[in-house]
């Protein structure tokens, strides 16, 4: 067994000199990498991504709340309410909402293009 052990640990060693020779191989081209700068970018697009999906999450579980505050108006036994009553002094904050959300998209459509452009760049 142990002489098995001594000629793999030959076998290895020997191919491991073979497979990383500094000789210089013919036509070889470079991986396309992005640049310092690029990846800084590529790093900042991400984090803005990250952030996105937060306030995006926040956004849409208002909306939630905002149905379930109609199906309970419309199953409500007491007096009634109209749930026109209880959105019209939510209506500013609803509207605010919708253009963040409308902003939103507008930011994540820019960075994606921003995205594209860098990756295209580099290939």
């Amino acid at each position: 067994m142990k002489e098995l052990g001594s000629q793999l640990t030959g076998f290895s060693h020997h191919h491991s000199l073979a497979l990383f020779s500094m000789e210089r191989v013919d036509d070889t081209n470079p991986v396309p990498a992005p640049n310092d700068r690029q990846l800084e970018e590529l790093t900042r697009l991400r984090y803005r991504r990250e952030l996105r999906i937060d306030r995006r999450t926040v956004i849409l579980e208002v909306s939630i709340i905002v149905d379930w505050i109609g199906v309970m108006m419309q199953h409500t036994n007491g007096p009634q309410l109209h749930l026109d009553d209880i959105l019209e002094p939510l209506e500013p904050r609803l509207n605010y909402l919708l253009q963040k959300m409308t902003d939103l998209r507008n930011e994540e459509l820019a960075d994606r293009r921003r995205e594209q452009s860098i990756w295209a760049s580099v290939a």
